[in-house]
């Protein structure tokens, strides 16, 4: 589910300074819900900085309560169907999603998109990001019908504006491969995932991190359908993009480094493999600590790994310290 909700959605921090600073931020109101006093703007600001900066620090629940109130304020200060109702409405749809209110979510995600339809037609390719928000939680909900039917949609509304080839497009295409993937359709996937990269690698260029993303993802679904030499280069390719922007120890450069680790395992290069997976688990110890989940998955690949050449004693040892990390993660997970 988590993979699935991970889609194009709006950068709600960029989305509040824009909105507080120039007013509509491109949504269209009439002039009289719009409050000739600035102070209802600032107003509402403190909010949504309090709520963003509570679900950056791990509180999305006290986040949820404190977006509900700024929801009844600028429903109150701006009108139903303003553009700052939907900057909270993002907002909140994101922090529910990510607390598995999956339900509640998609009842907030779809409210926004009426109100982008409203302001900017059905057909305008500016309620793209609000289609593939809402389908995302569709196929959390497993209402795959109305998800695959969303995701289609937004790709038709950004091909048929001017500039079809730009990044827009790349992005609903990689959604609807990716919610194909989740299916096990790997087949239907691979050629919306070939044209999205194509798209972004000319749209953006070779070497920009959301290339980098288009690759693992074509990666991922080459690598579904066992052919490893292929996903290979794209998973390099998506590592030197990482090493390149974020430096060598980021925890995304782990995330490159562990799938290729994956990839090379399956393919017999078993040197190959361990130095990927040796390097990735101490990025992620040192970034995440030492009992985070992401560090549980790397340990579990190398001892996959390990196993296989005939190591069992050290393969053992990484496999007990992953269940023992999976153990206390859900020990500590309220309703378990």
């Amino acid at each position: 589910m988590k993979n699935s909700l991970v889609r194009y959605r709006c950068a709600i921090g960029v989305l509040v300074a824009i909105c507080l600073s120039l007013g509509n931020a491109g949504f269209a109101a009439a002039p009289e819900s719009i409050p000739k006093d600035t102070g209802a703007r600032a107003e509402l600001g403190a909010p949504l900085e309090r709520a963003e900066g509570l679900r950056r620090d791990g509180m999305p629940s006290e986040a949820t309560d404190v977006y509900r109130r700024a929801l009844t304020l600028a429903e109150r200060a701006f009108g139903p169907d303003h553009a700052m109702v939907v900057v909270v409405l993002n907002g909140m749809e994101q922090v529910l999603s990510g607390l598995g209110r999956v339900d509640e979510a998609a009842v907030v995600s779809e409210r926004a998109l009426g109100i982008a339809e409203g302001v900017h037609g059905a057909n305008s390719p500016e309620i793209a990001p609000y289609l593939n928000s809402l389908a995302a939680l569709r196929h959390a909900q497993k209402r795959d019908g109305e998800a695959e039917a969303l995701y289609r949609r937004a790709i038709t509304t950004v091909e048929a504006a001017p500039g079809s080839g730009d990044a827009r497009v790349a992005v609903s295409l990689n959604n609807l491969g990716g919610y194909f993937h989740d299916r096990g359709e790997f087949a239907v996937a691979e050629p919306l995932l070939t044209r999205a990269l194509a798209i972004n690698e000319g749209a953006l260029g070779p070497d920009d991190p959301v290339t980098a993303a288009s690759l693992n993802k074509l990666a991922r679904t080459l690598r579904a359908r066992r052919r490893f030499a292929e996903a290979a280069p794209l998973y390099a390719r998506a590592l030197a993009i990482a090493e390149g922007h974020l430096g060598p120890n980021h925890p995304y450069v782990a995330s490159s480094l562990h799938n290729l680790g994956k990839v090379m395992t399956e393919m017999g290069r078993d040197a190959e493999a361990e130095r990927m997976f040796k390097r990735a688990l101490a990025i992620r110890e040192k970034a995440l600590g030492p009992d985070h989940p992401r560090v549980a998955a790397v340990l579990e690949s190398y001892a996959g790994l390990l196993r296989r050449v005939g190591r069992g004693r050290e393969a053992d040892a990484f496999a007990r310290r992953a269940k023992q990390i999976k153990a206390q993660i859900e020990a500590s997970t309220p309703g378990r």
